[in-house]
C-alpha cells in the first residue's frame, strides 16, 4: 500500500481519567464526544437496567428497585449494575397480566409487602416477574477517555497495565469491528461478556498495530500498555462509519 493511503501516529496516550480511576470497573458505562454510551461488563454478574415500551403503549419491559420506607416505594432503574443475587421470587404466565403499567407497579408493590422485605430489585414485563430479595447492587460508572486516537469513529486509548479488568484473552492475529480490522502478531484480546449500543475490547501486542479500512486511511502505531478499541453502533445501513 502506498504511503498517500498510510496514516503513521505516534503511541496512543495515556488517558487521564486514570489519575483518578486506577483500573477499568469490571462493569462501566463509556461515554465518548459524540454523546453515546456503551454498556460494557467483563463479568457475567451484572444487570442490564434498560425500560422498553412499545409505541401502543401496552407492551413493555424493564427492571425497578423497591423500597419499602421510600416516599415513592417503586423506582424505575437504568444504567448498567454490578449485580449478584442469592434468592428471588419469581412468576410468569402465558397471558398478560395486565397492559396497564401503573396497574402493573402497584401489583409489584403488593408482592414486595406480601414477601415482607424492606427492599428488592425487579425484572418485569406484561407476563411476569422476578423478585430478588437478597442481593448485592452497585451502579455502574460512567466514564469518558479524555486522550484519544481515532480511525473514523474507531476510537482508541492506551491504559496502564494494570488498569486491566480482566486477566481473561484470547490471542489473534486479527480483529473486526464493523468496518475495521485490527491486525497484529498474537495479539491478546481481552472482550467483555456483554455490551450495547457498541462494541468495545482491549488489545495488549508486543507488536506493532494497524488498522484498516476500506473507508478510512490505515493507522498503524505501538504501543507498550494495553490499548482499549470502541465503536458505537453504526447508524448506516452498511454498518460502516
Amino acid at each position: 500500500m502506498s504511503s498517500q493511503n498510510q496514516t503513521e501516529v505516534g503511541e496512543v496516550r495515556v488517558c487521564e481519567i486514570y489519575e483518578q480511576l486506577p483500573k477499568l470497573p469490571m462493569v462501566f458505562m463509556l461515554k465518548a464526544a459524540i454523546g453515546n454510551v456503551i454498556k460494557v461488563s467483563f463479568t457475567t454478574h451484572y444487570l442490564n437496567a434498560s425500560f422498553y415500551k412499545s409505541r401502543s403503549e401496552l407492551t413493555w419491559d424493564g427492571v425497578a428497585r423497591f423500597k419499602a420506607d421510600s416516599e415513592e416505594p417503586l423506582k424505575i432503574l437504568s444504567g448498567i449494575y454490578y449485580f449478584r443475587y442469592r434468592r428471588f421470587h419469581k412468576y410468569y404466565q402465558v397471558s398478560k397480566i395486565t397492559r396497564n403499567l401503573d396497574e402493573m407497579k402497584q401489583i409489584l408493590v403488593d408482592q414486595c409487602k406480601k414477601l415482607d422485605v424492606k427492599e428488592a430489585v425487579i425484572e418485569f414485563n406484561n407476563y411476569g416477574y422476578t423478585i430478588y430479595t437478597e442481593y448485592r447492587i452497585k451502579k455502574a460508572p460512567l466514564i469518558h477517555f479524555t486522550s484519544t486516537a481515532s480511525q473514523g469513529r474507531l476510537f482508541f486509548t492506551k491504559i496502564p497495565q494494570e488498569a486491566l479488568p480482566t486477566s481473561d484473552y484470547l490471542v489473534l492475529n486479527k480483529k473486526e469491528i464493523y468496518n475495521h480490522t485490527i491486525h497484529s502478531e498474537e495479539m491478546k484480546v481481552y472482550e467483555p461478556i456483554f455490551t450495547t449500543a457498541g462494541i468495545l475490547f482491549i488489545i495488549s501486542s508486543e507488536k506493532p498495530i494497524t488498522i484498516t479500512s476500506p473507508d478510512h486511511p490505515t493507522v498503524t502505531f505501538y504501543s507498550k500498555l494495553p490499548v482499549v478499541f470502541y465503536h458505537y453502533r453504526p447508524q448506516n445501513a452498511r454498518r460502516a462509519d
